[in-house]
């Protein structure tokens, strides 16, 4: 920082070079709320973050300055919820410790978005993980839905789901666009009439892009509601919380550039697919020990054979969304 710039950082943060020199030194406390609102208006947003994140290892100033955040929110940068911090340690442990940790991951992010999202007991919710079908051509042409956790009258355990998305769905929707999105009332004619799988009992329902700026996009985070207008702006920012955390339970290589979604049928139109699925999955496997090949991938390439038929499926129907 050159002597002018100092200056100008002086004066819109509203104090001393001695008192900066001072903090600088760790001679003096934390600036007051009022001058970490100015420095704060004047740093990038990554300082803002690194500063952030350096103020929470106070815990008295934290709780000061968390109020002052409150009471004007408009002015400053949004702090992360509290319970953040533990719940991201606790997954990287996870992440370090675990060889392969997506499922452990995955049902740790899900079990703790239940749990910050449920507001009552008789509001069914569940949230699913939409991963990205391996590219075909160098396209990835659907999103698979392995994973989702809920309450009833979802399952309440982590269970694999065996369903595709594409383009027609509200996950597909999301990872097409790169945004998230929110539709408040599944059985309003006028919102987006999009897909949001098998969800019979669901009255409203969000998706987020699971995605780096960098790598790409992995799928993305999916939540149904019994309820219509469940999802709250709170609700809304905790569920981008846990679409950017999922990240972690995803390598390098799952994330994608080229995403080209197709049209895929309706749930009660693949579950007539789905219902072999384990016996292809099975004649698959039989097939490759008879050619003395690896029975590894069997389940891998069936669920490749039924994109396919799917996708076919999809260019056959009439779809509006």
């Amino acid at each position: 920082m050159n002597l002018t710039e100092r200056t100008q950082f002086e004066e819109a943060v509203g104090v001393t070079r001695t008192t900066i020199n001072r903090w600088i030194r760790g001679e003096k406390g934390w600036p007051r709320p009022d001058n970490v609102k100015r420095l704060l208006a004047i740093l990038t947003e990554e300082q803002q973050q690194e500063f952030l994140v350096l103020a929470r290892k106070d815990p008295e100033f934290w709780e000061q300055l968390h109020a002052t955040v409150s009471e004007e929110p408009a002015n400053l940068p949004p702090l992360p919820p509290k319970w953040l911090d533990s719940f991201c340690y606790r997954l990287l442990r996870l992440q370090r410790d675990t060889p392969k940790p997506y499922r452990q991951l995955t049902g740790a992010i899900l079990k703790e978005a239940l749990t910050r999202l449920e507001s009552h007991p008789n509001t069914g919710l569940e949230i699913i993980v939409a991963t990205c079908m391996p590219p075909k051509d160098g396209k990835v042409r659907s999103l698979r839905a392995s994973v989702g956790m809920g309450t009833s009258p979802w399952p309440d355990h982590q269970h694999t789901l065996n369903s595709l998305m594409g383009i027609e769905s509200l996950a597909g929707y999301v990872v097409t666009k790169g945004h998230g999105e929110v539709i408040a009332d599944l059985s309003d004619s006028s919102s987006l009439q999009l897909q949001v799988e098998r969800a019979t009992d669901a009255g409203s329902a969000a998706a987020f892009p699971i995605l780096t700026q960098t790598h790409g996009t992995a799928g993305a985070l999916l939540a149904l509601s019994t309820q219509k207008n469940f999802f709250t702006e709170e609700r809304i920012t905790m569920l981008e919380i846990f679409a950017d955390t999922i990240r972690l339970a995803f390598s390098e290589t799952q994330f994608m550039s080229c995403i080209e979604l197709g049209v895929l049928p309706p749930w009660d139109v693949q579950h007539t697919y789905f219902d072999s699925f384990r016996r292809r999955v099975n004649d698959a496997h039989q097939k490759a020990l008879r050619e003395g090949a690896s029975p590894i991938h069997s389940e891998e390439q069936v669920f490749a054979q039924i994109e396919y038929e799917l996708l076919q499926a999809g260019d056959r129907m009439e779809v509006h969304f």
